[in-house]
């Protein structure tokens, strides 16, 4: 959890506060990965849990596509 609320903030900063595009698109993949991770954890002890991170997950990959689609553009 905490792992991925430090990669969460950092995005923003990286990505809003820097306006490092590259860099930004690199930590969402690192930053989906772990959502993945702690998807897949939470599904062995905590199914409602994992369900409940699912829309957050849907939210990352999303925004990693954004975030892509931002450097391919500029």
């Amino acid at each position: 959890f905490i792992a991925n609320a430090i990669l969460n903030v950092l995005r923003s900063w990286i990505f809003f506060v820097n306006h490092w595009a590259v860099l930004a698109l690199v930590e969402m993949i690192v930053l989906r990965l772990v959502t993945l991770a702690l998807f897949i954890l939470l599904m062995r002890k905590n199914k409602i849990s994992a369900w409940l991170l699912l829309p957050y997950l849907i939210w990352v990959i999303l925004a990693s596509f954004f975030a892509y689609q931002v450097v391919i553009l500029n």
